[in-house]
């Protein structure tokens, strides 16, 4: 079935010019400048008040008795397992589908 469009059909439907527009009033613009330039020299204020924050993950607090050594084993365990069933599954499905 081919569909004949009028001339203004086919304006709408084929433009000439085909180009991502985005049309912004020239006060959304400055508002939207405004409050990236305010954010950004906000952070740097900051930065130069008070300087760079400590990471967390260089930071290491004393281990005591009953604090947990590590991540638990069979919880890795299971999540490689669970990751080679649905890796199997979805091959299995794939190649379903491709036939």
């Amino acid at each position: 079935m081919i569909t004949h469009f009028t001339e203004a059909e086919k304006a709408v439907h084929y433009p000439a010019d085909s180009r991502a527009f985005l049309g912004m009033k020239p006060c959304t613009e400055l508002i939207l400048l405004i409050l990236f330039l305010g954010s950004f020299s906000a952070a740097w204020l900051q930065y130069l008040l008070f300087g760079l924050p400590v990471v967390p993950s260089s930071v290491f607090a004393a281990l005591q008795q009953g604090d947990p050594s590590g991540f638990p084993v069979w919880i890795s365990l299971s999540q490689s397992d669970k990751t080679y069933h649905v890796a199997v599954h979805k091959g299995k499905a794939i190649t379903k589908l491709s036939k």
